[in-house]
């Protein structure tokens, strides 16, 4: 049997964020847009926020997950956005950069299967 997987797998620090924009129901509302545009499904949305005023908030999805820390006290937020199959993942990253506006950012990506792993 032959099992063929597929996922891009990008990990993102945002650096120079001179403030964490919008409130939950904005980031909620733009990432429900992100997924959309990029070929996800949003299963489920959850936030918490932290008394200095940063928050982390994850997004499942059928495709698997977005995450985003937020450290305002460093002007930095990292962001984990996972996805199988076709989606956009690069489009959502894109997208969050857009959203945060940083000074500065380092990105790897992984491009994770795309071998057959049970021969």
């Amino acid at each position: 049997m032959n099992h063929q997987f597929k996922g891009s797998h990008i990990l993102a620090e945002l650096y120079g964020v001179s403030h964490i924009i919008g409130s939950e129901s904005d980031l909620k509302s733009y990432l429900e847009k992100c997924c959309k545009e990029a070929g996800v499904t949003l299963l489920k949305y959850d936030y918490a926020a932290f008394d200095n005023g940063g928050y982390t908030a994850f997004t499942l999805l059928a495709e698997s997950h977005i995450s985003i820390h937020t450290y305002p006290e460093y002007q930095s937020i990292f962001l984990d956005v996972f996805t199988c199959g076709n989606a956009n993942t690069r489009m959502i990253v894109d997208r969050l950069c857009d959203y945060y506006l940083p000074e500065r950012t380092h990105i790897q990506a992984i491009e994770r299967g795309n071998e057959d792993f049970i021969k």
